[in-house]
């Protein structure tokens, strides 16, 4: 980084890097201690499904019992159900199966240290391809706030996996702008790849069709195929039968008991004796200054009394997403532009993530670090620096700050201040062609 020529300036710009720094490293110390107490509960469902995946068992389809290795069960599974708690695909599952040979405890250790490799990996993209200081600021900035933010904190202690999907699509954009033979076969391949981890990113489709890149579809195609072709080292097709069944069950769309497998594991228990210690593990320990918010559309109507069938809440994001597509990709992205498209996208995967019928945890909202990254690269800093909106993302950013509720109702009001910016800031930047846009900057 080139720090400014006032000597003053400088000291005081590293002064408050190195500051920033020391925190960010307690943080990931808290992330340490809270990975050697609790227990990991969203790790844990996929580690057990990538254990019964290898002992040819369905992950989705399975109700554990006393006699089966308790390195089979996640006590979180509902008695009631046939399903387990396993909501990815196929493919994340096998890439998990090689280490799901190791203690818990280890894989814990490794999935913390993934975690955090993703996340800094990410911020090191941005940093090093905006080449003006101010931007580097903002990105480091942006960064710090997001690392040391309740919605960081709970994502590493549930050993979650939105950061590798923010990573994966920042390296395929990244890749994207560089000019080597292969790079958009590359970045194509990448962008596949997440989509089979996670589907919702299908909606790259709709600009790549939009703007005839037939490269990039091509190879979208085959990172896709590639992807969902993985989990066939260890089962046929059925496997991702059982995937979609037991997902759109989750969505109250359709009763996956009527496509249940043939198989004495998915019979629901009216009793079980959970072990107390699970694999060395104390499974009941659960922080209890943390809140878990669910900002979904489908809960905020509930907590208005309001009932709307999921199908209905289905339909509209259908619709949303149609609509701004159009929006997006027709009326204001006349010719194709890479980070305006990469912006767009995301802005449509987050908004359907608030109007799909599941619940949707502060774990999702380390997310929102990608779309701010882009805004920051695509435009003028002293507009965007200017305008009044950045107040709502500054108090959006300063209340997720932390691991506990600065006031009741503190982490919803910073989940929606920040969505409410990115969504808002997007548009702009999208739309406006030179307000926002580099001009020569």
């Amino acid at each position: 980084m080139e720090f400014p020529q006032n000597q003053t300036l400088t000291k005081f710009v590293k002064f408050l890097l190195i500051t920033a720094g020391v925190i960010t490293f307690f943080a990931f110390l808290i992330d340490l201690k809270n990975t050697l107490t609790y227990w990991g509960s969203d790790l844990r469902n996929r580690i057990v499904g990538a254990r019964l995946l290898i002992e040819g068992m369905n992950p989705y389809f399975f109700q554990w019992h006393q006699g089966i290795s308790e390195k089979l069960l996640d006590p979180q599974d509902s008695l009631k159900s046939i399903t387990t708690r396993v909501s990815v695909t196929p493919t994340v599952l096998t890439i998990h199966s090689m280490i799901a040979g190791l203690s818990f405890l280890n894989q814990k250790l490794i999935w913390l240290l993934v975690q955090w490799g993703a996340f800094l990996s990410t911020v090191l993209i941005f940093y090093k391809t905006n080449s003006k200081f101010i931007k580097k600021i903002l990105i480091l900035i942006i960064g710090w706030f997001f690392a040391n933010s309740f919605f960081w904190r709970y994502h590493v202690n549930a050993g979650q996996m939105y950061v590798i999907y923010v990573f994966l699509v920042s390296l395929a954009l990244f890749v994207l702008h560089q000019n080597f033979k292969y790079h958009e076969n590359l970045s194509g391949f990448i962008l596949g790849l997440t989509m089979s981890l996670r589907p919702p990113f299908i909606l790259f489709f709709i600009p790549f069709l939009i703007y005839r890149k037939w490269k990039l579809l091509f190879s979208v195609i085959t990172g896709l195929l590639f992807g969902v072709l993985i989990p066939f080292v260890f089962m046929n097709f059925s496997i991702w039968k059982s995937y979609f069944f037991a997902v759109t069950g989750m969505t109250q769309v359709i009763n996956p008991s009527s496509s249940m497998p043939s198989t004495n594991n998915a019979i629901p228990q009216t009793a079980i004796n959970y072990p107390k210690i699970i694999e060395g593990m104390n499974f009941r320990l659960i922080p209890k200054h943390w809140g878990f918010p669910d900002s979904s559309l489908q809960n905020l109507l509930t907590m208005l009394n309001i009932d709307i069938p999921s199908k209905l809440l289905i339909i509209s994001a259908v619709f949303m997403i149609l609509l701004l597509s159009f929006l997006f990709f027709v009326k204001w992205i006349k010719i194709f532009s890479i980070n305006r498209v990469f912006l767009a996208v995301m802005v449509l995967y987050l908004i359907s993530e608030f109007l799909i019928p599941i619940p949707r945890y502060a774990y999702y909202d380390i997310q929102w670090i990608l779309p701010l990254f882009i805004i920051v690269e695509e435009s003028n800093t002293s507009n965007l620096l200017s305008n009044k909106l950045i107040m709502v993302l500054l108090v959006g950013l300063l209340l997720g700050l932390g691991s506990f509720n600065w006031m009741y109702g503190a982490f919803y009001l910073s989940i929606f201040l920040i969505s409410f910016y990115v969504i808002v800031t997007s548009i702009i930047v999208i739309k406006e062609k030179g307000k926002y846009q580099i001009q020569g900057e």
